[in-house]
């Protein structure tokens, strides 16, 4: 039987994932000025791996997972409501997402094979969960908000339990903000765009944020030691920009 919380098999032996630097520290950022690639047309939600080789999104009713950089959208199963609110973890073989009822109820989905999930994962209290952090750093945490909208608690998972952390949190967003793979960096948008935080250990909460895009901007994350940013705009495009 598979297990009955999120997990992610963790490369043994190992200090990287496909080539990701996987230090245990905040990332450098600066702004994103540049022109946008598109990448999906018609996105309402989406998650990217760790080593952005795989992309799942949302497109009206519909769910889709993609191989980057130029695979075909191949339809995926989630259960009979809809769904939307994706978070990947970070090595692409487990899933949060949120069933559209009311209140939206927070699951979690584990890959059993190409294009194919198991929706046996646990998941912590909550409405939304934003992208958790890798076992490569320790204990997994995720961020989750409780209600929509609401504040925001940190959670640890404990063996086959999610342990929530320290105080809940004021963090602006629609859905859940995006932790990194280290756990030490968060991404989140507000009406005057998307900011990041840092913060040097897991125990603590983050510091002040930084803008690093204007304007309206939805469901940010951030890749690549914060050097590349996805996010859907006004349009219900999702695009990725570049530094």
């Amino acid at each position: 039987m598979r297990s009955s919380v999120l997990v992610v098999l963790a490369c043994a032996g190992c200090d990287v994932v496909a080539g990701v630097d996987v230090a245990a520290r905040p990332c450098d950022v600066d702004t994103f000025a540049g022109a946008p690639v598109a990448l999906v047309d018609g996105a309402t939600s989406f998650s990217v791996s760790w080593d952005r080789d795989l992309l799942v999104y949302t497109e009206g009713a519909q769910v889709f997972e993609q191989a980057l950089p130029d695979g075909e959208p191949q339809p995926i199963d989630l259960g009979i409501y809809p769904v939307f609110a994706l978070a990947l973890a970070p090595e692409a073989d487990a899933l949060f997402y949120s069933a559209a009822i009311e209140p939206p109820q927070l699951t979690a989905a584990l890959r059993a094979g190409p294009t194919a999930w198991t929706l046996d994962g646990g998941a912590p209290i909550g409405s939304f969960a934003g992208t958790p952090s890798s076992p490569e750093f320790g204990p997994r945490h995720v961020l989750v908000r409780l209600t929509s909208p609401g504040d925001v608690q940190e959670y640890e998972q404990d063996g086959d339990t999610w342990r929530a952390v320290g105080e809940v949190h004021p963090v602006d967003g629609g859905f859940a903000p995006n932790l990194s793979a280290s756990g030490l960096d968060v991404v989140f948008e507000s009406l005057d765009g998307v900011f990041v935080a840092h913060r040097d250990h897991v125990g603590e909460w983050f510091g002040e944020a930084t803008a690093i895009l204007p304007g309206e901007h939805h469901s940010p994350q951030l890749l690549d030691r914060c050097r590349e940013l996805y996010v859907i705009d006004p349009s219900l495009v999702l695009n990725r920009y570049d530094r």
